[in-house]
């Protein structure tokens, strides 16, 4: 018989959102499956929305406490071998499940089976045609992470006990690297992540005032010691390599790019913190940049590139 899915959605004010990703749930292909929304204290007319939905969903409530305490609800209240998170302003094909499952092949063999997801960019209140985020799956998975090329939370199937081994998702305010938090800790657990090609997942980016847009600076924080945490544990297993280096220079070089943007005489700190690790490379680092860096420096690379912007 196939595994219980548990399409878990948290919520919080989306009533402009969430009656197409609880429909895209519903959708799935997938014939055994569960759809649990915990709403984190809304006070629009979220709630009125789900009502609609009648039996086919559960509704859990919780006074508001923020993103990953409604995720933690739900992985209580998942009875699935399986979770499938999707947040309210995203949304899944029909097929998500389904495809994952059959290109992971054996689901016995995995803990996490994880697929690019398709970005929807929107522009002007319309949505641009869907793009797929990058995932170069030819690198290992700790390469993918130092990258941020593993997905966004509608891109991963967990297995329930997988990610309650790895203590569920962490709910200190200041930790804004979510998904990429529970990977790792996952890992460090010696979980099995299996790679899916097809991209059924939707990332939709509707607006720049969300919790990680809206933060940079904390956000640039919590992804670098993220990736200096990776970094320590692997050179405690004598696993880190070229490769991992030569991805976490070019972290830095892009987290560094994007402090310049905002405040440069704070960025030309955190470069010159990281200067031995830098990579002149990767996207953050196209040929001109390349050429006005190593003769001007970063600070007048990105004065430069400010002037010319």
């Amino acid at each position: 018989m196939p595994p219980l899915v548990t399409i878990a959605i948290p919520c919080y004010n989306a009533s402009q959102w969430i009656a197409a990703s609880v429909q895209s749930a519903l959708d799935q292909t997938w014939p055994e499956k569960e759809i649990i929304v915990a709403d984190d204290g809304s006070t629009d007319g979220t709630l009125d929305v789900l009502r609609k939905f009648g039996g086919a969903i559960r509704v859990e409530r919780a006074a508001h406490g923020g993103a990953n305490r409604v995720r933690n609800l739900l992985l209580k209240a998942a009875r699935g071998e399986w979770i499938q998170y999707l947040d309210a302003d995203d949304y899944l094909r029909n097929e998500k499940i389904a495809r994952q499952f059959e290109e992971a092949g054996s689901a016995e063999n995995a803990d996490v089976i994880y697929s690019p997801v398709l970005i929807e960019n929107w522009q002007d209140g319309h949505p641009l045609p869907l793009t797929p985020a990058p995932l170069d799956s030819s690198a290992d998975i700790y390469t993918q992470l130092l990258r941020w090329e593993l997905p966004q939370t509608s891109g991963a199937l967990w297995r329930r006990q997988t990610l309650e081994a790895a203590g569920g998702w962490d709910e200190d305010p200041a930790q804004l690297c979510d998904e990429h938090d529970c990977y790792f800790r996952a890992l460090k657990g010696g979980a099995r992540f299996v790679f899916a090609p097809t991209p059924n997942g939707v990332y939709r980016i509707w607006s720049e005032e969300t919790r990680s847009y809206a933060n940079q600076r904390p956000v640039i924080f919590s992804r670098t010691a993220l990736c200096e945490a990776l970094r320590d544990w692997l050179e405690a297993r004598s696993e880190w390599s070229a490769q991992h280096r030569d991805a976490l220079g070019q972290c830095f070089l892009e987290m560094a790019r994007k402090l310049a943007s905002e405040d440069l005489k704070f960025a030309r700190r955190y470069h010159a913190a990281r200067k031995r690790d830098i990579r002149l490379a990767g996207p953050a680092a196209p040929l001109a940049y390349r050429v006005a860096y190593r003769t001007l420096g970063f600070g007048g690379a990105e004065t430069l590139a400010r002037s010319l912007r």
